[in-house]
């Protein structure tokens, strides 16, 4: 959805995950729901020692899972400013994520 400058291959296979699921949404509609989830930083062992806000991986299953209760095809878990600038305005996401690196 953003480049993460550094990380560009990462970037390039989740913008291939997102687009997957995005053509999967509608081939498999009525048979199985799909959801983009967003979690950002999450405390596990690919980000250990990297020094970026994390989430516990409890608190954005449980965020994720309200996420789909109400309804919402992409989830942000714990970041829903960034939900909101994603659909609001795609290249200030873009900016904003890359700045982050």
């Amino acid at each position: 959805m953003a480049p993460a400058p550094g990380i560009s291959t990462y970037s390039a296979s989740k913008a291939a995950a997102y687009s997957l699921t995005q053509a999967l949404r509608y081939e498999l509609k009525g048979k199985v729901a799909i959801y983009n989830i967003y979690p950002g930083g999450i405390d596990t062992d690919m980000l250990k020692g990297v020094d970026v806000p994390k989430s516990k991986p409890e608190s954005i299953a449980k965020a994720a899972l309200d996420g789909i209760l109400s309804g919402q095809e992409d989830i942000f878990p714990e970041s829903e400013q960034m939900g909101n600038l994603f659909r609001s305005d795609p290249k200030a996401f873009e900016r904003a994520f890359a700045s982050m690196a």
